[in-house]
């Protein structure tokens, strides 16, 4: 899949927040840094992730680790399930950050923004 496919799709997904009233991301004048996070542990992480994916483990310095990222950007977030990405969604939220969506399963976030899984 190509780069330009993926952005295609991420800012699709940006778009459908935007609709929804969670950002105003669709129209921006300069475009935001899209940041895929793999909130899972390292070992989950090595085992498999989403090309282009930083790895951020939701414990206890995710608030720490994710305060490296303007609040500006843009972020997907996926986990094995999707609980521990809600989760990590909810605090960045509280944490100020204002374009955050919750991708659930790393296959759902494979699909929603065409990036490959690179499995370990």
């Amino acid at each position: 899949m190509t780069s330009r496919l993926v952005g295609v799709r991420l800012g699709i997904a940006l778009c459908l927040l935007a609709i929804a009233g969670l950002t105003s991301a669709c129209a921006s004048a300069s475009e935001p840094t899209t940041v895929i996070v793999d909130v899972r542990t390292v070992e989950e992480f090595t085992e498999s992730h989403l090309e282009g994916a930083v790895n951020i483990p939701f414990d206890a310095q995710f608030p720490v680790n994710i305060a490296k990222y303007p609040t500006t950007d843009q972020f997907i977030l996926y986990c094995r399930t999707g609980n521990r990405s809600g989760s990590a969604a909810a605090v960045m939220l509280d944490l100020g950050y204002t374009t955050v969506l919750n991708a659930g399963s790393l296959e759902s976030a494979a699909s929603l923004t065409g990036a490959r899984i690179i499995r370990g």
